[in-house]
């Protein structure tokens, strides 16, 4: 009797939709201006790292004092582009959205259902604050759908419970874009522990699995 081999992971596109190939360029073209505006200001040159994040935070932090809306929209669209492709890279995921409206860029991870705008918590980023326009999503979102688990409780009612429990942050440090990763990195592992614990097999999360919050 021969071992089943592991069903490989399921590679998922880094953007999908009507307007996958403009967003894919769109997205490219502002990680690749955040780099460039990051290295004439600071010097240094941005790596994608998860480090790398507390120089872009710096950056961030020296444009608080600005008050032009659109100076503010392009820092938040490159700066929220990078922040999304670092954590699409640590953990898989796919951009959806209209070329043209970075706003709107959505990232639906692979690793655990969890959906965000990256833009827009760059924008609180920059801010140092929830922004005052109402149609600015800076929430995480978290399937609110019973789950599957002995308990029956949905990922969000169960991540709002362990968070719960975390340590609060510094009010300064809230709203960086370090806290954010971290924050999503803690969520993933907490869900994924979950999922064993249930005895479930690990899933990456495809553009189907968010269908139903997306329509």
């Amino acid at each position: 009797m021969t071992d089943t081999p592991p069903t490989p992971p399921v590679a998922t596109p880094r953007t999908s939709g009507p307007d996958a190939a403009a967003l894919d360029a769109a997205v490219g073209d502002l990680d690749r201006q955040l780099r460039e505006q990051v290295k004439r200001a600071l010097g240094v040159e941005l790596d994608g790292s998860v480090t790398s994040l507390a120089f872009l935070d710096h950056y961030l932090g020296l444009a608080r004092s600005e008050t032009r809306a659109p100076i503010l929209d392009l820092l938040a669209a490159s700066a929220g582009a990078y922040f999304g492709e670092l954590v699409r890279r640590e953990f898989g995921g796919t951009w959806v959205g209209r070329a043209g409206e970075p706003r709107g860029y959505r990232l639906l991870l692979g690793a655990a259902y969890l959906h965000f705008t990256p833009v827009a918590l760059a924008l609180s980023a920059i801010l140092g604050r929830e922004p005052d326009d109402e149609d600015v999503d800076c929430g995480l979102h978290l399937d609110i759908r019973s789950g599957s688990e002995p308990d029956g409780a949905s990922d969000a009612a169960f991540i709002e419970e362990r968070l719960m429990a975390v340590p609060p942050v510094p009010e300064d440090q809230f709203y960086t874009l370090t806290t954010r990763y971290e924050t999503i990195a803690l969520i993933v592992d907490l869900l994924a522990q979950r999922r064993a614990q249930g005895g479930s097999e690990p899933h990456t999360y495809t553009l189907d699995d968010y269908s139903h919050a997306l329509s």
